[in-house]
């Protein structure tokens, strides 16, 4: 668990290692820290390159669902006709082009663990 203090804190998370020093950049993972212990829906916002998925990672990690996969869709890469049969998945012959097996959606993937959507989002 995440500790404020004065000096610098760092976390080791899996491969990740996250260091605070602001007292913005502590109150913030302490309050993920909180947050990560409930089933809540959390939304991470900011520029390009300031950390959203080391922050999820983080979040995961120190959830309840640890245990379970962090699946990652980068809606940016995917035309947004396939985003619907990436998150819910499809049955073999379902359009021209699908898996003869069918494939099974990154929702159902994700069960029990954590589903983060990044995308480079523009807003005017």
């Amino acid at each position: 668990m995440f500790r404020a203090s004065n000096e610098s804190s760092s976390l080791n998370f899996g491969c990740e290692i996250l260091i605070a020093e602001s007292p913005q950049m502590k109150q913030l993972l302490e309050m993920l820290s909180q947050v990560s212990k409930t089933y809540a829906s959390i939304l991470i916002s900011g520029p390009s390159g300031v950390g959203k998925e080391v922050l999820t990672k983080y979040v995961h990690q120190t959830s309840l669902r640890n245990r379970g996969p962090f699946v990652v869709l980068n809606c940016a890469a995917i035309h947004e006709n396939l985003i619907e049969s990436e998150l819910f998945g499809y049955e073999k012959g379902a359009f021209s082009g699908a898996s003869s097996s069918g494939k099974e959606g990154l929702i159902e993937t994700a069960d029990g663990g954590t589903l983060f959507f990044t995308s480079k989002l523009i807003i005017c």
